[in-house]
């Protein structure tokens, strides 16, 4: 007599799907989850920041590290007379930014704009400068990024600040910070880095100030950090070394005193810089950093090398910040040190390895968590009610300038600077090993004022619509291999035919 089956109960489909979730589900693990580039991406950070020991912490308590850009344009355009951003500085810029991860922005400055000194243009100096640097912060603050202003150029007397000097210079430089400061005394996303590049000098004239070989009077860190606080200002103070920025060896033993406990150090590193390996990193930058923050405010390399993604990879497991030279389209070549092609943000070459290694920091965070340590933030408040003009967020059509920055270990400057500044004097490469460079045929900066269109943020194809696709891709055929094993388990089961399990 042919044997009668009986039928499947709620019992043995419940243990066929606790089989499949105990036994396949395990196959594919959540750490195997690409989330979207929009989730995973943006670190917004809850302002404002406080130092607590040798870490930055927000204010909910949790500790924060920067990982950002530079934004270079602000020290220069204004000088040169035709722009004061090089590039646009608006919320599309912002979101592109967002979009590799980053969480602070580096603006370097120029004190003869902000001061409006020595014949620069009125209409890219004082309070049109003035304003568009504090409602770029304001947009950047508003968007969860922490603004990091920085005096990059500077020069005595009646002398054009075109380039960077020794130090900064005791005219003017303190009158800067003391408004720059009174500025953003109510914002709460601000970082002030006092000088950007310190060299040629010794220890205590980093500190203290000197005559300089040039005949003039250098500011020291702690007149500039007194110029803050007198203001009223309790914003981080950020006190880079010597030696461009590459030497904190006797930082710790010179460093004043804040009576607010808020100075960090700054390091710059590039794969031509002086300290430039793991050797010297650890005995210098990581022992100040045992002690303090340290934010790296310029990483880079001129060559599409491994070596910003190696320091990085050492600072991440230090602890430590960083911020990448620079984001702005100078050209494709790797001598540019130029982060992106476009102003949509699609990287260059040396821009891709860069973006990559900040988005995986923040992809493995949310991917995991009950390990991440990512920070959910309110947006903050506007602090000021700012009115940019409109040279803040119009943009320059560009020659590809050539690398980096100005030749700044050659800018003790006596050029006569009641005569008009060159539209041709451009941003070009700054080795701090040697005396001279000789620069490339296109590394001229033709300003044509023209702006650049709308349509070139979508003239480039999202880089990252490819990975959000194969990722749909991969969890339709998770779901598909997770249904074909339960309905394997059941017929194992039906052949069994033990009663235990209808």
């Amino acid at each position: 007599m042919e044997e009668v089956r009986p039928r499947w109960t709620f019992k043995g489909l419940w243990i066929a799907l606790s089989l499949t979730v105990l036994f396949v589900l395990p196959i594919y693990p959540h750490s195997r989850r690409t989330i979207s580039y929009q989730e995973a991406s943006y670190n917004p950070v809850t302002l404002p920041l406080s130092v607590s020991g040798n870490k930055l912490i927000d204010s909910n308590g949790h500790v924060v590290r920067l990982t950002g850009v530079d934004k270079s344009g602000t020290e220069y355009a204004c000088v040169q007379g035709w722009g004061i951003f090089d590039g646009p500085a608006d919320q599309t810029t912002i979101d592109a930014m967002k979009s590799w991860g980053i969480n602070a922005v580096r603006i370097p400055l120029n004190e003869d704009c902000w001061l409006s000194l020595n014949g620069v243009n009125p209409a890219y100096s004082g309070t049109n400068y003035q304003n568009a640097i504090g409602a770029f912060v304001n947009l950047l603050n508003q968007n969860g990024m922490v603004a990091i202003l920085d005096l990059h150029w500077n020069a005595p007397g009646t002398q054009l600040a075109t380039g960077q000097q020794q130090m900064a210079d005791a005219d003017h430089s303190v009158t800067f910070w003391s408004q720059v400061a009174q500025y953003f005394v109510q914002s709460k996303g601000v970082i002030f880095d006092l000088y950007n590049e310190p060299h040629d000098i010794s220890w205590q004239c980093w500190r203290d100030g000197c005559l300089t070989l040039g005949g003039w009077m250098a500011a020291g860190m702690s007149q500039l950090l007194s110029a803050v606080r007198q203001a009223g200002s309790s914003a981080i103070v950020l006190m880079n070394g010597l030696d461009w920025g590459g030497d904190l060896s006797s930082w710790s033993s010179y460093v004043p005193a804040d009576p607010l406990h808020k100075v960090v150090a700054g390091f710059h590193v590039y794969n031509f810089s002086g300290c430039n390996t793991v050797n010297c990193w650890q005995s210098t930058v990581g022992t100040v950093a045992a002690q303090v923050p340290v934010i790296t405010g310029e990483v880079g390399a001129n060559d599409c090398s491994s070596f910003p993604v190696s320091y990085m990879d050492w600072a991440d497991q230090q602890g430590i910040s960083y911020l990448a030279w620079t984001w702005d389209t100078w050209g494709s070549s790797c001598s540019s040190i130029a982060l992106i092609a476009s102003a949509n943000g699609a990287p260059t070459q040396y821009g891709q390895a860069v973006e990559t290694h900040i988005e995986s920091l923040y992809s493995v965070s949310n991917s995991s968590p009950t390990t991440t340590t990512t920070v959910v933030v309110s947006q903050p408040s506007p602090v000021t009610t700012l009115t940019a003009p409109t040279t803040s967020t119009v943009a320059t059509t560009v020659q590809p300038p050539g690398p980096h920055k100005v030749q700044e270990a050659s800018t003790t400057s006596t050029t006569n600077h009641s005569a008009p500044v060159p539209t041709t004097l451009v941003p070009v490469a700054k080795l701090q090993s040697v005396t001279s460079v000789l620069l490339p045929s296109d590394a001229i900066l033709i300003h044509t004022h023209q702006q650049r269109p709308n349509t070139e943020l979508e003239s480039v194809p999202s880089i990252k619509n490819s990975t959000v696709n194969s990722n749909l891709s991969a969890n339709a055929l998770a779901l598909l291999a997770t249904a074909l094993s339960f309905m394997v388990i059941l017929f194992v089961l039906r052949r069994m035919n033990s009663e235990m399990f209808y």
